[in-house]
């Protein structure tokens, strides 16, 4: 039964750990949310560590997909000549 327990408080301050790492790496948040979560992971032992971590990975995918623009269908080379225009039909002669 110690044993257990035991193994349970380890489970827990692992899980809390590694959630308030995941947190406190987070570049999209704001220091005060980061404090806050942080006092959820560690006031709620376990389920804060699960809704936080949620949370996280959830803002990362977000983030992930909005720096990315749909509508720029563009190749450029390294010295920004637009690549995808040079082979347009509009370039190619017709005769």
């Amino acid at each position: 039964m110690v044993v257990a327990v035991v193994l349970l408080a380890v489970a827990i301050i692992v899980a809390n750990s590694y959630t308030t790492w995941l947190l406190v790496s987070e570049d999209t948040l704001e220091p005060v949310q980061k404090y806050c979560q942080t006092a959820i992971i560690w006031l709620l032992p376990l389920i804060g560590a699960v809704i936080v971590y949620s949370f996280v990975l959830s803002d990362r995918a977000d983030s992930k997909f909005s720096h990315r623009s749909t509508n720029d269908t563009s190749i450029t080379d390294g010295d920004g000549f637009d690549l995808s225009r040079s082979h347009s039909s509009e370039f190619v002669d017709g005769d």
